[in-house]
């Protein structure tokens, strides 16, 4: 049985135990910014076709980039 999800504009800051169903529309160049801090974004799209960016930092990005591969869907949650 599937997990339920959400939509992205059901998603508030201050939520609990959402799980939004993505997938990677867009995944921007890393970016070195004047500070020296290594920035990388990505759009993602809800099953509605709802966007959003998202940014990862620093050593995050060595983590992330194998795994968030473009236009694969994803299950992102913060339970």
């Amino acid at each position: 049985m599937d997990k339920p999800t959400m939509l992205i504009p059901q998603v508030h800051y201050d939520m609990r135990h959402w799980t939004v169903r993505i997938t990677v529309t867009e995944d921007i160049a890393t970016l070195t910014c004047n500070t020296g801090m290594r920035l990388k974004r990505y759009f993602f799209t809800d099953d509605e076709g709802n966007q959003i960016t998202a940014a990862i930092f620093g050593l995050v990005i060595s983590v992330f980039t194998p795994i968030l591969q473009l236009f694969k869907v994803y299950e992102i949650t913060n339970a």
